[in-house]
């Protein structure tokens, strides 16, 4: 059976190493994932071989994904396109601050928060965060507005396997959702 593409368009810290555990539990092998190379030609515009990568992949998500929305739906129609969300922008921020700190103590050099947020560590700036957050939300949902390639997935809200196999008209698995990364609040 050749399975549906799926697509995380959601923001990193929303949920989506939890959305590809759950994929490869439904037999999802081969993701796009961060990849420093990716989010380079990505900031270059170098979409192109992006949007060809995903010829070879099973599902995509973390950066560039989120931000390749677009041209991945004009080469992919077919494709679940992934909305991860947090229960509130607060608790998405807080993740990002609370991320940004353990990457800060492996001495890490910039990354893609600093590409795309104008900060390296949210909490500079958290206000500046969460309209992003906000702001990318809203693009995504308009663009996907009365296309139906679209679903939003909250897992801290509860929802999991009925959303996901629901959209890919696939059986839920007898196991519980996974929860990746899941941090003590």
């Amino acid at each position: 059976m050749k399975l549906r593409k799926v697509i995380g368009v959601g923001l990193p810290k929303t949920g989506t190493s939890s959305l590809q555990s759950a994929l490869k539990l439904l037999g999802y092998k081969r993701f796009a994932g961060f990849d420093m190379d990716d989010c380079m030609k990505y900031l270059r515009g170098d979409i192109e071989p992006l949007v060809a990568k995903m010829e070879t992949r099973d599902g995509a998500q973390d950066w560039p994904w989120p931000l390749l929305y677009q041209p991945l739906y004009r080469a992919y129609p077919d494709a679940l396109f992934v909305l991860t969300l947090r229960k509130d922008e607060d608790a998405w921020c807080a993740s990002m601050q609370a991320h940004a700190e353990l990457k800060r103590k492996l001495v890490r050099p910039p990354g893609m928060r600093q590409h795309i947020y104008g900060y390296e560590n949210p909490a500079d700036n958290p206000q500046h965060h969460i309209d992003h957050y906000r702001a990318h939300n809203d693009r995504v949902r308009d663009y996907f507005s009365g296309k139906g390639q679209l679903i939003e997935a909250c897992w801290e809200n509860g929802d999991g396997w009925e959303v996901l196999c629901d959209a890919l008209a696939l059986p839920v698995p007898a196991d519980d959702f996974p929860h990746a990364n899941k941090r003590n609040d």
